[in-house]
């Protein structure tokens, strides 16, 4: 019977440990930077939704929650308008102000607002975002 002849390796099999090594590593450093290229998108996006829903961080956190903002991901960032603003003024939580001479009654007043033109991934391709909170329960109604 004829053995067939084993090809040679023309690199010693120490140093084609190291190329693998080293293209492993090559290969590692390419997904970190995608990753974090990639989370930099979805704060980056999340910014952007967040000063387009007046700063409302609840407001951004429930179009994650329903599935419109899909690339968008919450950063650790401290935002510089929020840091600026009046913790008194008027904000859509019930009772902020002192002495209001009208009782807030859940679905009778309302903050309305058009967002847009943005990607909101929405099937049929519609752009805008139509927005709504409640002044007496602080809910927040989304639809694209």
């Amino acid at each position: 019977s004829q053995r067939a002849a084993r090809p040679k390796l023309k690199v010693p099999p120490d140093k084609l440990g190291a190329e693998n090594h080293e293209l492993e590593a090559l290969k590692a450093a390419e997904r970190r930077a995608t990753a974090d290229a990639r989370l930099r998108w979805h704060h980056d996006n999340y910014r952007i939704a967040h000063e387009t829903f007046s700063l409302r961080s609840s407001a951004v956190g429930a179009a994650i929650a329903a599935g419109v903002l899909k690339d968008a991901a919450r950063p650790g960032f401290s935002c510089p308008a929020c840091a600026h603003v009046d913790p008194s003024g008027a904000h859509f939580v019930r009772n902020t102000k002192v002495g209001s001479s009208v009782p807030l009654v859940p679905y009778h007043h309302a903050e309305l607002d058009l967002w847009g033109p943005f990607e909101v991934g929405d099937p049929l391709g519609f752009r805008y975002l139509f927005g709504g909170v409640d002044r007496a329960t602080g809910k927040v109604l989304l639809q694209p």
